[in-house]
């Protein structure tokens, strides 16, 4: 199991059409059922989006995405133990008591305050210091944007 740890999504402004090849195509808040009906029609008739630089296989990997206000931000994915041994030092409990990984989020602002002191205390050496390193500068976006910091 995966845990993903960034900046919450941001008001949602439209939807977009996206493939793995840098196809992509956006619509208004108000348009999701037209985004989703791009989607079937790119997927069922193998067509390609625009400014993708794929072939027809690429075609079949759309998906729909929303758009948020000032974009989505850095996050990070990593194996729920790895989630459990950077959060640790930061005084968060990932699992509850029955084992089973718990969602939550905490402000920028102080998550940022408990990753510096983290650092402080376990050095940036090794993958936790690393990690550490690279949640504060995802704090860091997260602040400038007014985004909290949410796991799941």
């Amino acid at each position: 199991m995966t845990i993903t740890i960034g900046p919450e999504t941001g008001t949602i402004i439209g939807w977009a059409v996206t493939d793995y090849c840098g196809g992509r195509e956006e619509f208004a808040v108000d348009e999701r059922a037209l985004a989703v009906q791009r989607l079937v029609q790119v997927r069922d008739h193998g067509e390609l989006l625009d400014g993708s630089t794929g072939d027809e296989f690429w075609a079949h990997q759309v998906h729909v995405v929303s758009v948020a206000e000032g974009g989505e931000g850095p996050v990070v994915n990593i194996t729920a133990g790895n989630a459990a041994r950077v959060l640790k030092p930061l005084g968060i409990e990932l699992f509850d008591a029955d084992g089973y990984p718990q969602p939550d989020q905490l402000g920028a602002t102080e998550f940022r305050t408990r990753l510096v002191a983290a650092v402080h205390r376990e050095g940036t050496a090794g993958y936790v210091g690393g990690l550490l390193t690279e949640l504060i500068a995802i704090a860091d976006w997260a602040i400038e944007h007014d985004r909290a910091i949410v796991w799941s």
